[in-house]
């Protein structure tokens, strides 16, 4: 597949040959009376894990610092955001999540998805969301996200995901992890993959918390995250711009790019 790069963008984006539908998005991931936005179509040919966790953990292997691209993007012939007109894969991303949206979640309904991978030195960062619960305390138990794998994206790759929590909008750069969850991965390659990993003791978010939950994306052009594109709050997903702490967290739509990922969290009010 042939994609165009730029020097100055901080990660790169390939977009799925899909129309540009629009996603439905609110600051807030659920109604005023706690209950959550409807889910979207199931995908086709998805299949589920359950990784391990452990307490407090470590940031993952190191990252080169090289330069970063965008790929050309928006249907196939059709110019990227920043980008000089790539093309669209062979295959395409349905609408809605694989499986059933977790109880937290920017997106649930995702009407035109896509998905995002790191460009070159770009190995090893993170994919970050802020995730806000419909009242408190709220006890999170697992987290759940989906891999892509059509086009040249890989969904076998060991990769690892970090959860804190922080009262402030923005990540910190350096959080102190409540969760360190390592994934082996899909056992064999297949068009998406749904982790859904329980976190080793339950995290009770209490006023004004936000839970983050960061998956790791190792391999240049080929760890992809599902994502949904025409959010409206752009400070729920960020971009980690190194591999190990300090992070330099941005959001996506900083780089012009309003997007949610498929990353969320399950759990229930106390």
């Amino acid at each position: 597949m042939r994609r165009t790069f730029l020097a100055t963008s901080l990660f790169a984006l390939l977009v799925s040959s899909l129309l540009a539908i629009g996603c439905s998005d609110d600051e807030d991931p659920a109604g005023p009376d706690g209950t959550s936005s409807g889910s979207g179509a199931a995908g086709a040919a998805g299949s589920s894990s359950t990784a391990a966790s452990t307490g407090s953990g470590a940031a993952g292997a190191a990252g080169g610092g090289g330069s970063p691209g965008v790929g050309g993007g928006g249907s196939a012939g059709e110019g990227g955001a920043g980008g000089a007109g790539g093309e669209g894969g062979g295959e395409t991303l349905p609408p809605g999540w694989y499986e059933t949206p977790p109880d937290l979640a920017n997106d649930k309904v995702c009407d035109n998805p896509s998905y995002i991978y790191p460009a070159p030195g770009e190995a090893g960062h993170l994919y970050g969301v802020r995730l806000t619960p419909p009242s408190y305390p709220y006890a999170v138990t697992s987290v759940q996200y989906e891999l892509v794998g059509i086009d040249d994206c890989l969904v076998t790759t060991a990769h690892h995901v970090e959860v804190f929590v922080s009262t402030n909008t923005v990540p910190p750069n350096e959080p102190t992890l409540v969760a360190s969850v390592d994934v082996a991965g899909a056992p064999a390659q297949q068009p998406s993959y749904v982790v859904q990993a329980p976190l080793p003791d339950p995290v009770v978010l209490v006023d004004g918390e936000h839970l983050f939950v960061a998956v790791e994306l190792p391999l240049v052009e080929a760890s992809c995250i599902a994502v949904c594109q025409d959010a409206s709050a752009n400070d729920r997903d960020y971009w980690s711009n190194a591999a190990v702490m300090p992070y330099d967290w941005a959001t996506l739509a900083s780089f012009g790019y309003p997007y949610h990922a498929r990353i969320g969290a399950n759990g229930a009010p106390q």
